[in-house]
């Protein structure tokens, strides 16, 4: 921490760099050399002041973007640009309890509520005051995250750009407004309402939500996390659940759909939009301090363009899936994991299997760990554009990685990938990463 004195109290200021680096060679189905290099640092900048509880604060975060490399491949961009980013993250002032009522913030920031996560440029303030109801209101012009063009085949320190909407795909900046009301000061219970509304010359989407979860006898939870379109008129996601949890042992049982949505001027409102429906029920097992076992069971279906799961589907449009996890620590430093995941139905039927473990030596300054992944596919339900073409066989990779802790704040790690498949009789890769955390 740096201390800084000035009129009024001390600021404390956190400045944490990190610098992430990699290097990867392979050769792709044509067998045409593909050697990578990117490069990204990212830079985050937090001022507060320096009481027990302070009231003016500001964070901040740069991200640059950059990667080098030969790719020969035909559909490969020779444009310099699309593989250099610069954004800025977040930078954003806080302003707590004015009033001891109200807490406001300015600037770029991501929200992230029922509706999902959302970066804007606005402002947002929070009302409450020991009333058990508060109210929540903001306003701004939406950032978007598009992906980047060069992000594929290396590992992904980020995946999106942060830019301001209308500089990517249009010149239309989308506004946005929001509000909620929620339950505060409550132990067991929570409750929100939410109302978000976007706009850029035609109105792109008007939502609705409502988020509950109860706890009950400390043990016994229930949950319900909705939301609907007020401009589509349909429920965009319905998600209802409860959980009993005894501490070594926790079931889950959840009902889920989901309705692709799309702004309201898009042409893909014009087509049928089918919910994805499911029930799941999961059991999580600690019989120990060193072991951990997840067993999983889900039916999904996609049919239909309600929002509750209805029916049981058939083998057009329904799938089983079934999935079981296992991990345990062995003594100190080391441990091993196994996963074991089975699906039938639509999509085809396949089986999908990993096997690995990883160890800490030399005064856990060095990490080891080795992973072995196998799918093995039995059949494709829909097979229109594989016609002639089966996906039958097994498809497998092994991955090693050595991490080196040089220094409390800087790690080396090198990993190396084998994968193979009908298509590819061997595909290998090599990263090094090289990572830096200072804090001063």
């Amino acid at each position: 921490m740096i201390f800084m004195s000035g009129v009024g109290s001390a600021v404390e200021v956190e400045l944490w760099p990190e610098t992430i680096f990699q290097l990867q060679q392979y050769r792709d189905v044509e067998q045409l050399k593909i050697d990578r290099t990117r490069f990204t640092q990212y830079l985050t900048l937090n001022l507060f002041e320096s009481v027990e509880e302070p009231r003016h604060l500001f964070f901040s975060s740069l991200r640059v973007d950059l990667e080098m490399g030969r790719d020969n491949s035909p559909d490969a961009s020779l444009l310099p640009s699309q593989y250099q980013h610069i954004a800025l993250l977040y930078a954003y002032y806080e302003w707590r309890r004015i009033g001891d009522m109200v807490d406001l913030t300015i600037g770029r920031q991501v929200l992230n509520d029922e509706l999902g996560i959302y970066p804007m440029d606005g402002v947002r303030a929070v009302f409450y005051r020991n009333w058990h109801v508060g109210v929540d209101i903001y306003s701004g012009l939406e950032i978007k995250g598009a992906l980047s063009a060069g992000d594929r085949g290396l590992d992904l320190p980020n995946s999106d750009t942060h830019e301001p909407d209308g500089l990517i795909d249009d010149d239309h900046m989308t506004g946005v407004f929001g509000a909620s009301v929620f339950l505060d000061g409550f132990q067991d219970t929570q409750a929100k309402v939410q109302f978000r509304q976007r706009y850029s010359g035609a109105t792109d989407g008007q939502d609705l939500s409502l988020f509950i979860r109860q706890q009950l006898f400390d043990i016994w939870e229930i949950y319900t996390v909705d939301s609907f379109s007020l401009l589509l008129t349909r429920f965009e996601q319905v998600q209802l659940g409860t959980t009993v949890d005894l501490d070594w042992i926790a079931i889950n049982l959840e009902h889920a759909s989901w309705t692709p949505t799309f702004d309201g001027d898009s042409i893909f409102n014009l087509f049928a939009a089918y919910s994805e429906k499911s029930l799941s029920a999961n059991v999580y097992l600690a019989p120990d301090d060193k072991t951990t076992i997840n067993l999983g069971y889900s039916r999904q279906t996609q049919n239909g363009d309600g929002a509750f799961f209805d029916s049981w589907g058939n083998e057009g449009n329904a799938s089983d899936f079934v999935d079981v996890s296992i991990g345990r620590s062995i003594g100190e430093i080391a441990d091993v994991r196994a996963s074991y995941d089975f699906n039938r139905g639509w999509g085809g039927d396949y089986h999908r299997m990993a096997l690995g473990g990883g160890v800490f030596l030399w005064q856990r300054r060095v990490r080891l760990d080795a992973d072995w992944t196998g799918t093995f596919f039995e059949k494709l339900t829909y097979n229109d554009l594989l016609t002639g073409i089966t996906n039958e066989g097994l498809s497998w990779g092994v991955s090693g990685k050595s991490t080196f802790r040089v220094y409390k704040e800087l790690s080396l790690a090198l990993q190396g990938d084998v994968y193979s498949n009908r298509f590819i009789e061997r595909q290998f890769a090599l990263y090094m990463r090289l990572e830096v955390r200072l804090w001063r």
